[in-house]
């Protein structure tokens, strides 16, 4: 109705019509009070080029329109990538990659058709990245109210071979509720000799502002993990022969290499408390002690490590062999896999 004012002067509506003579040529016209076809009809017909006219520039958008649909349509893309990127990439541990898949593009035309294209680079050298100071920012915040905490340091190596560092914080909160916040995950390049591991974590200390808060670092028993902290655990390295096909999967820390012995880094106790110029002292990892011990234990059980080996030896089989795999898979049965470094795998085994 808008639109046809500028070309009709309407009068007051009665009994369900309304009325409006044309401006252009003075012709009164009618029509029921909801339509208005029969105006639209007479300047179609009797102004065609001033109807076209005007239609065409009332359909074209203000400088502040454009501007108000841009930046909508701008925030809705911002926030269907944050959350491909937190909730796909991050939380799924899905590749970037997918981003660029016709079949994910396909989807999103879908289910959010103002969504653009968007490229798999932007994400790994933009938003990631912008994630990543957003998140370690909210650490600092969150680590600023805290007083004392303990942190975990953890070296190991993928199957291609390389290798990464990951350094965690365990603290209690204001509510007294046990926090655990992944400081920094990096990659290892070089030597893993304690002096780079010692390095690296006082780094990661030194950037999150909490060297000093560090009351216990909790480690493997691996020798570079105890001379890189000097606390704990004394490790003397023995001749000990590994023979398993599955290599890819022993870390590069293998604990069962080393005979331990533990000493007591307490030298009174008092020292549990004393919150002078005492060092952060390293403890050990309590699953990789139980590995150990395990490990010893069967070192000296003649008679089960036979019977373990011949279990090793079956389950080696049966993921060679396509007939006892076949024989498995109509019974419902499979056996797990022995894994040298972790003793809960040959439990399972032998479950299985």
């Amino acid at each position: 109705m808008n639109f046809l004012k500028q070309f009709f002067e309407f009068t007051r509506p009665g009994n369900n019509n309304i009325s409006g003579q044309c401006k252009l040529c003075g012709k009164l016209y009618a029509d029921k009070l909801k339509s208005t076809g029969n105006f639209h009809k007479h300047l179609k017909r009797k102004h065609t080029t001033q109807y076209e006219e005007s239609k065409f520039s009332d359909s074209i958008p203000t400088k502040n329109d454009t501007n108000d649909y841009s930046e909508n349509l701008t925030s809705n893309v911002i926030k269907i990538n944050q959350v491909i990127l937190e909730e796909l990439i991050v939380k799924c541990n899905l590749p970037p990659s997918i981003i660029e898949h016709n079949g994910f593009r396909n989807f999103l035309k879908m289910v959010a058709p103002k969504w653009k294209p968007t490229s798999a680079r932007h994400f790994t050298k933009t938003l990631l990245p912008s994630l990543l100071n957003n998140v370690q920012d909210k650490i600092k915040n969150l680590l600023d109210s805290v007083d004392h905490l303990c942190i975990t340091v953890d070296v190991w190596t993928d199957r291609r071979g390389r290798s990464f560092a990951g350094v965690t914080g365990h603290f209690l909160d204001l509510e007294y509720v046990p926090q655990a916040l992944l400081l920094d995950f990096l990659r290892l390049k070089g030597p893993h000799t304690g002096e780079n591991i010692q390095n690296i974590t006082i780094q990661i200390l030194d950037n999150m502002k909490i060297k000093g808060k560090v009351y216990r670092i909790i480690t493997g028993n691996a020798c570079s993990m105890i001379k890189a902290y000097k606390f704990g655990l004394s490790v003397t390295d023995i001749d000990y022969t590994v023979q398993d096909d599955n290599k890819q999967q022993q870390d590069d820390d293998y604990d069962g290499l080393s005979e331990w012995l533990l000493v007591d880094w307490c030298e009174n106790n008092n020292d549990l408390f004393d919150k002078g110029n005492d060092p952060a002292k390293r403890l050990s990892c309590f699953a990789h002690s139980l590995q150990l011990t395990i490990r010893d234990g069967l070192k000296y059980t003649p008679y089960l490590s036979k019977s373990l080996s011949k279990c090793v030896n079956l389950a080696r089989r049966s993921h060679k062999s396509t007939k006892i795999a076949d024989i498995l898979d109509d019974i419902g049965k499979t056996i797990n896999k022995s894994n040298m470094t972790r003793w809960s795998s040959e439990y399972l085994l032998i479950k299985s």
